[in-house]
């Protein structure tokens, strides 16, 4: 690997944890009273723990409508094709919640923590960001 290469693979990695770096600790997000047609996730933050390498973890997030409308989700995606994700598409009303599934596969990954971003968006155009991290271990 040449030294541009281990650059470019350094630099994304520390862009990633620091794009998660803001998810640090699980908590609670609280929406401002005034807000209309609005998802709000119980937490945006995920630590599924260690791992072996070659494992599939899951975990899921609860998304609540704290708005006065109906919303959906439009698309959920995440920054890796090792992320799988099962979400509904049907209309979400006002107090009511979904749940996003989501599915890490480790195959292939190194040892250490690892952090995945999703996006989730909505039909009123809100982009909600989630964050999983594992750290992998490679089994003896």
């Amino acid at each position: 690997m040449g030294l541009r290469s281990a650059f470019l693979l350094l630099s994304t990695s520390f862009v990633l944890a620091s794009a998660c770096s803001f998810f640090a600790e699980e908590r609670k997000v609280i929406a401002p009273p005034d807000l209309d047609d609005t998802l709000i996730a119980d937490t945006t933050y995920r630590d599924l723990g260690t791992v072996a390498q070659g494992d599939e973890v899951r975990t899921s997030f609860s998304l609540t409508n704290v708005g006065q409308s109906n919303i959906r989700i439009s698309l959920a995606k995440a920054d890796c094709g090792c992320v799988s994700l099962q979400y509904d598409t049907t209309n979400i009303a006002p107090s009511e919640q979904t749940i996003v599934s989501v599915a890490f596969d480790t195959r292939g990954f190194e040892r250490g923590r690892h952090y995945q971003v999703i996006s989730v968006e909505t039909d009123k155009e809100q982009v909600i960001k989630l964050c999983i991290s594992a750290k992998v271990e490679i089994p003896k």
